[in-house]
């Protein structure tokens, strides 16, 4: 198989609801992109494998296959599911060649995960991407051990002002009294400890990557300014996001009003509070933003 190497995924991630969904979308459009938008393999592989074989890679032939394919459908719905079909069709051809023996014979569990991952991204497809990679949230919580499996890996970090950024996530908050959604987070107030805890993780994370590796995208300059935000991400993955008419489509779709949307939200008090939090400045600071 050819195209980018298999240490070398885009990992893209932020704060929920901060712009990277839209940020995966946009370079999932193009045809010589296989990024997904939390479909998971990276993420759970990444978790899982490592801890099912112990510390020197034997228990890597006995770490359960079926049940790792079966926890990929972490959601609902056919996508998810996909995923599943996915994975167990290349460990299924792979056990019928002979590369699954070779592999976990080996024991070398970074390299196991990393040809699972890039043949789920990359395998099948009419060219050969020239980037892969997937976007999730929580790679913060796995920096580190992302890290030590794909030594070349680039970041995208998505970050968005707090005010805007606790606003969108006040409009997903569950209910206090009703379903949990998957979430134990109630209140602005979580949401903002949230917002200082995610983006403080990336800003301890980013000083141990070199700066060829790693991107960082504002919010509000998507929303501002498209296309200068395209042409720099497009020139650090190695693709013209502009000429592609499928991406070109999604930047004319961006809002300008959504920037700003959260001075018109009944919250907008409290939000406007929290945003003078004294622990915000500093971290706005770091990523370039006026204080």
């Amino acid at each position: 198989m050819t195209g980018v190497r298999d240490d070398a995924p885009l990992l893209l991630t932020g704060n929920q609801r901060s712009g990277t969904s839209f940020t995966a979308r946009l370079l999932g459009a193009h045809p010589r992109a296989a990024v997904g938008s939390e479909d998971g393999v990276i993420r759970i592989a990444t978790a899982w494998f490592p801890a099912m074989s112990g510390p020197s890679g034997a228990g890597l032939r006995y770490a359960r296959f079926a049940e790792f394919a079966r926890a990929l459908e972490t959601r609902e719905g056919e996508r998810w599911s996909g995923a599943r079909r996915r994975v167990e069709e290349i460990l299924l051809a792979w056990q019928r060649d002979g590369k699954l023996l070779e592999l976990t014979r080996a024991g070398d569990v970074g390299a196991f995960v990393r040809a699972l991952c890039h043949s789920f991204h990359c395998s099948g497809r009419a060219s050969a991407p020239l980037v892969w990679g997937d976007k999730y949230p929580e790679f913060l919580f796995q920096a580190e051990a992302l890290e030590a499996i794909f030594s070349r890996a680039r970041w995208v970090f998505v970050v968005r002002r707090p005010e805007s950024n606790l606003e969108a996530l006040a409009r997903k908050l569950p209910e206090r009294h009703g379903e949990l959604g998957g979430k134990a987070v109630f209140t602005l107030e979580h949401a903002l400890e949230q917002w200082l805890e995610w983006n403080g993780r990336w800003l301890a994370f980013r000083a141990k990557l070199p700066t060829e590796r790693r991107l960082e995208v504002r919010y509000e300059d998507w929303i501002a300014n498209p296309r200068a935000v395209a042409e720099r991400l497009g020139a650090f993955v190695g693709l013209d996001l502009l000429d592609e008419p499928a991406c070109a489509q999604d930047l004319e779709r961006l809002d300008p009003a959504r920037a700003e949307r959260w001075r018109a939200s009944p919250l907008v008090g409290e939000l406007a509070r929290l945003g003078r939090d004294a622990r915000v400045a500093p971290l706005l600071d770091a990523f370039g933003y006026s204080v």
